[in-house]
């Protein structure tokens, strides 16, 4: 049996891999959906303890799927900004179709840093 952080960390890649997949294969209401579902995982994490909280944060350099980085870091950016910029500076490097989403993500995040 898992631990409750650990539960929760294993919802949100489960669903991270699922909102990957319906982008990759064209299915974006099918994403929008599921993003829905990982904004309550998150909320849900954030209600429960620190400890998994802090599981989905280190989804962003632990996940086992670039989509499972990218969802966690863009869900994350309002706990640990500098990581999730980091995070999805590095998927920019990567290949696939969260490349384009992550440059504009960071372009975006450096802005309005700036301004």
């Amino acid at each position: 049996m898992l631990n409750p952080a650990d539960e929760i960390g294993a919802w949100f890649e489960s669903a991270a891999i699922a909102y990957g997949y319906a982008h990759d294969t064209g299915r974006s209401k099918v994403a929008d959906d599921i993003l829905g579902d990982l904004n309550k995982i998150a909320a849900r994490a954030k209600s429960l303890n620190p400890a998994a909280e802090a599981r989905i944060a280190a989804l962003m350099t632990e996940g086992r799927t670039p989509w499972v980085r990218y969802c966690a870091a863009t869900l994350m950016m309002r706990f640990d900004r500098a990581q999730a910029i980091s995070s999805l500076k590095q998927l920019s490097g990567e290949q696939g179709m969260f490349v384009p989403m992550c440059i504009a993500l960071v372009a975006d995040l450096e802005s309005t840093r700036s301004a």
